[in-house]
Parts: structure tokens; sequence; C-alpha cells
């Protein structure tokens, strides 16, 4: 009897989706740590923002975030990729904001109530009624917004923060309030509905490469031959690090 090669079955399974924030979908001057979880923008005059490094496209889902250094001020919510990182400014970013306003298209509207140092925020994503609501200390603040109709777009967890910081937790640990009937944290969403899954940014709502990424590498090589071999040992490689997410093209 000959056992299975471990390799051939970690090459047959796909990979669990990485739930982080970006540290490449982000402005220029919001901190993130190692663990993805926790954002800053401590001194910071201007509002800096990002998105979560996975996106969904169906289903019931909420994450939460703590504020743990307020200063300023936070906003958290949604937005596509097609969206400003300055939340809630442009028609594909829905912010809820700690002044207990609420922002789209860069309109504000009171919404909820005030939050800050020491509150959880829980963002709820409801695509089959095509809503988002909040939550305040566990507390509903009702729907805030009805999403226009979309098609094949995928809504990712954002936050945007002016002099403060947030942890964020997408529910690969527990969720410190229970959530909504039918939701469950967006990390244990079905598979087939996450997009993305560490690239942080860099695929667009196409499934493809897109949102005007620059390459991070450039590889050179003398000869057609050599560059077609280090793209088959770089799209071997790439099965093995699911995040951040390898996409490589050969140009001659």
């Amino acid at each position: 009897h000959q056992s299975a090669d471990p390799e051939d079955a970690l090459q047959g399974s796909p990979a669990a989706p990485v739930w982080r924030m970006s540290t490449e979908d982000r402005a220029a001057r919001l901190n993130i740590d190692a663990t993805g979880l926790i954002c800053a923008a401590i001194g910071a005059a201007s509002w800096e923002g990002g998105r979560a490094t996975c996106g969904v496209t169906g289903g019931r889902v909420s994450f939460e975030v703590e504020c743990v250094e307020v200063a300023g001020t936070v906003r958290v919510g949604f937005s596509t990729m097609a969206a400003a990182h300055a939340l809630g400014t442009c028609p594909h970013g829905f912010g809820f904001g700690g002044t207990g306003m609420k922002s789209n298209c860069g309109t504000y509207l009171e919404y909820g109530r005030q939050y800050g140092h020491g509150d959880v925020v829980s963002c709820h994503l409801d695509l089959p009624a095509s809503t988002i609501s909040f939550s305040v200390n566990g507390t509903p603040c009702g729907v805030a917004f009805k999403i226009p109709p979309q098609k094949n777009q995928a809504f990712y967890p954002a936050v945007c923060l002016k002099n403060a910081a947030v942890t964020v937790n997408f529910g690969e640990t527990p969720l410190k309030y229970a959530l909504p009937e039918g939701f469950v944290p967006i990390s244990s969403v079905l598979a087939a509905q996450v997009r993305g899954g560490g690239g942080g940014g860099l695929e667009s709502d196409d499934g493809g490469t897109g949102g005007g990424a620059t390459p991070l590498c450039i590889m050179l090589e003398p000869s057609r031959d050599l560059a077609l071999q280090t793209l088959e040992c770089v799209d071997a490689y790439k099965r093995f690090m699911p995040a951040p997410r390898i996409t490589a093209a050969l140009l001659v």
C-alpha cells in the first residue's frame, strides 16, 4: 500500500481565505500591524482608509471594529474595489462614523449614535436584502443603507481613520456581541461567496487583476526559454502561498 503524497493533497485543496486588513489596498498613512488586524492613523490630520484582503459576493455577514484609541474620528463599513479609500465619499463606499453620521456619495446624514474610545461597532451586510446596518456595543442602529443593484460586485470590510486606532475582528476569534438572526461572521461565509483571499486589493471585481496595481517584482532573463522556465517556477510556487496572492505574467 502506497500512502498519498501530502503535496498532492495540498495542491488539490483550495487555500482558505486570509481575512486581514490589506497592507496594499490602503491610504499611504494608514498603518497596519503584522497581524493585519490593528489599523492606526495617529496624528493624521486627514482621513486615512483601507480595505480587507477579502470581500463577499453573497450571504449575510458581519465583522466588528473596536475603537482602541480615538483622539479624532473613526468611520467603518463596506466598500467595493471601485471605492475611494476615504470611506463614504463616493458611490461605492458606505460608512458609519463616530460622530453619529452615515455617509455615501459624500452625503452625510444623522444615523444611530455617536461612538468612540472603547466602543465596539458591528458592521452587518445583508446581500440578499441589499442592506447595510450597524450596531454599537450590541445595540442595533437599524438599516443605514439600501445598496443599489450591483452586478458581480464584491463588498469588502473597510475602515477610515483620522487620528485614531482600531482593532478589526472578522470572526476568526469570537466576536464580542451576538449577531442578528441569520448572520455569520464574515470569515465563516461560504468559500464560493468570497472574492480575494490575500491579494490585498490586487484583484478586481471581475476576478482578474486590476485597479491600477503596479508590479511588485520584475524578473529579467536573457532568453525566452529561461523566461518561460522562470514563469513555470513561479506558477509552481504560488500554489503554496495563498497570501499575498501572486499573479505572474510573461512579457517577451
